[in-house]
């Protein structure tokens, strides 16, 4: 399933703005997986080890342009019990968002960016209306506006507000501001 009718209102970012933002994206994801590596791999083996089923949740969901993809992070929940009930593993990764590391695979693959608005499920599509249809610009982030002001889950309106606020002021320097709130909110002192 592909959506095809966007909001032309929305501003049209230059083909300079989509490469300096992939750039971004690839000079700071790289580096991240190959120093994360080990611990990716530890959290892989506490997941198995927990529990049967695999190790990433996969997700479906719309991103640049409508384009379906299929969005990573670790599996938190038991694979073959009813309820969706949290492993012990599964908990401290959702504490911790550990759980949505697997997204920088995502970036890699340019599904994801490091930073913009929230992807979009199915469900988020049937909520925001037409409303969405402005989000499908650029690519979505693993983390935006929507994760430093309301965490991950803010109301829809807010959500909706924080996102138009992003794209509509995007400079690589935004960018960095967010990356550096997300990691700072990630590790309080």
């Amino acid at each position: 399933m592909q959506l095809t009718q966007f909001d032309s209102s929305q501003p049209v970012f230059s083909r300079s703005d989509k490469l300096f933002k992939t750039a971004f994206d690839y000079l700071i994801t790289i580096p991240a997986l190959l120093l994360l590596l080990p611990l990716l791999t530890i959290i892989a083996i506490t997941i198995k080890l927990e529990s049967s089923g695999p190790v990433l949740h996969r997700r479906r969901v719309f991103g640049c342009n409508g384009q379906v993809f299929t969005a990573y992070k670790f599996r938190t929940v038991y694979f073959d019990m009813p309820g969706q009930q949290r492993t012990i593993v599964g908990q401290f990764l959702r504490r911790t968002g550990l759980d949505e590391l697997p997204k920088l695979f995502n970036v890699l693959n340019q599904t994801m960016s490091l930073v913009g608005p929230r992807f979009l499920s199915y469900s988020d599509l049937l909520r925001y209306g037409t409303a969405h249809r402005a989000w499908l610009v650029m690519k979505p982030g693993l983390t935006g506006l929507w994760q430093i002001n309301g965490r991950c889950y803010p109301n829809i309106s807010k959500r909706i507000q924080l996102d138009r606020q992003y794209i509509e002021n995007w400079s690589l320097w935004l960018d960095c501001k967010i990356l550096l709130s997300t990691l700072i909110l990630a590790n309080p002192k």
